[in-house]
């Protein structure tokens, strides 16, 4: 499990659990006199209006020797009457410059509140080199997880997750990484590896799983490859209102959009399972998912098809064919061919 070291407001230069952790900067961070002179500093004139002074910095989640995801709280300003929230992400490896890069131009391509693309992505305001940090605009609202599957709304939820991901599917912007079968293959191998260690006795059958992902892959190897999140799961969107937030661009790549599909699904099935003892998972209409985000090779979408082994099969409200479907948007772009 992840530590959540909760606020501090004061540098924790004596914490050595924070100095175990090996994220040099976090300490840094977590002391809202340095941050906030460190911040103003590295963004200067783009400094968020409305924010005044550094109340107070929360941790949301570390990661050991790799990130920690941090909550800046700033007194409100001028004719602001809430406070002002960053969110930022500190990697042991340093700022990540390219997550930066794609969010200015996702919303430059209209994944903003007044855009058309469904989901919105928070305003990046750059990145702090002194404490290996990108910055920005924290969002409220609750994830996808807390409310789908709660009522009636489910239906309409997942359509409009559907949707806006399809469109992110079509309209994202160009990636600098492909994301092929094999690479997720080495993902898989590399998990399930760390389960059989922990779980000796789950060995074979975790094995017995991964002979059969190895040999329904080359099934997948010449599919055509589009801008996908590839770390799409109920908790990476949250609903604030009426719009859909989309978080952590970090493994953003060009891959098969099928994946981000089939990761959200089970991850409500798994969602399922753990809290209502339901094995099919919450429906959600997945044999019908994202249409429009799984471009053929002659670079024409398909429709009504399913990734392989989905099921709908659960307690719940029953919903119309065609959930994740995207309706009337345009073609699918002509994305670089995944084939090795």
């Amino acid at each position: 499990m992840e530590p959540d070291l909760g606020s501090h407001s004061t540098r924790p230069a004596r914490n050595t659990s924070l100095e175990e952790l090996g994220l040099p900067t976090l300490p840094l961070a977590l002391d809202p006199s340095f941050a906030e002179g460190a911040l103003r500093a590295a963004l200067g004139n783009a400094w968020p209006t409305g924010a005044g002074r550094l109340e107070r910095v929360e941790t949301i989640k570390i990661r050991a020797g790799r990130r920690a995801v941090l909550r800046f709280v700033f007194a409100p300003e001028g004719d602001r009457a809430s406070p002002f929230v960053l969110i930022g992400k500190i990697r042991a490896k340093g700022a990540d410059r390219r997550v930066d890069r794609i969010a200015r131009s996702l919303r430059e391509r209209g994944f903003t509140d007044a855009g058309a693309m469904g989901f919105v992505v928070p305003r990046s305001f750059g990145c702090v080199p002194a404490l290996a940090l990108h910055l920005q605009e924290g969002h409220g609202g609750v994830p996808i997880s807390q409310e789908i599957g709660r009522d009636d709304s489910t239906s309409e939820l997942a359509h409009r997750v559907g949707s806006a991901l399809a469109r992110l599917h079509r309209h994202g912007v160009d990636a600098e990484r492909i994301h092929r079968v094999g690479d997720e293959l080495a993902v898989l191998e590399r998990d399930l590896q760390i389960v059989a260690r922990g779980e000796p006795i789950w060995s074979e059958r975790l094995g017995a799983l991964l002979d059969t992902a190895r040999s329904l892959a080359p099934r997948l190897a010449d599919r055509r490859v589009c801008p996908v999140h590839r770390d799409f799961h109920p908790d990476q969107v949250l609903v604030e209102d009426d719009r859909l937030v989309l978080l952590d661009l970090d493994l953003y790549a060009f891959g098969d959009p099928l994946l981000d599909v089939a990761n959200f699904v089970a991850h409500l099935r798994e969602q399922a399972l753990r809290e209502l003892g339901i094995r099919g998972g919450i429906r959600t209409s997945s044999e019908n998912s994202s249409p429009a985000t799984s471009p053929r090779r002659d670079g024409r979408s398909r429709t009504n098809r399913s990734p392989p082994g989905s099921s709908s099969r659960s307690s719940g409200t029953s919903t119309s064919p065609g959930e994740f479907r995207s309706g009337g948007a345009s073609s699918p772009r002509s994305w670089p061919n995944a084939k090795r």
